[in-house]
């Protein structure tokens, strides 16, 4: 697993957008499925295997006015690059 807690994300609306995993593709379990109630199974391109993390990359905790500390990244994502712009110390 990866070390994040070294990561800051120093304005919120970055993390939300940096959150939601890349990977993460929807299939539709029925043609019953709506917008309403999704029947959906979460796969993971990485992998294509199930995506036990709902889609999320990311996960974050409070850190001073506006900022979050990454606390938890998906086991499958060993390229941290796209934080490489938002990381302090």
């Amino acid at each position: 697993m990866v070390e994040a807690v070294e990561f800051i994300v120093l304005d919120r609306v970055v993390g939300k957008r940096l959150a939601p995993c890349p990977y993460l593709k929807r299939k539709p379990l029925s043609l019953e499925s709506s917008k309403a109630f999704p029947n959906c199974w979460n796969s993971c391109s990485l992998t294509s295997g199930h995506c036990d993390f709902h889609g999320v990359r990311l996960k974050f905790s409070g850190y001073g006015i506006d900022s979050l500390r990454v606390i938890w990244v998906c086991p499958r994502i060993v390229d941290l690059s796209f934080l490489e712009g938002d990381k302090l110390g």
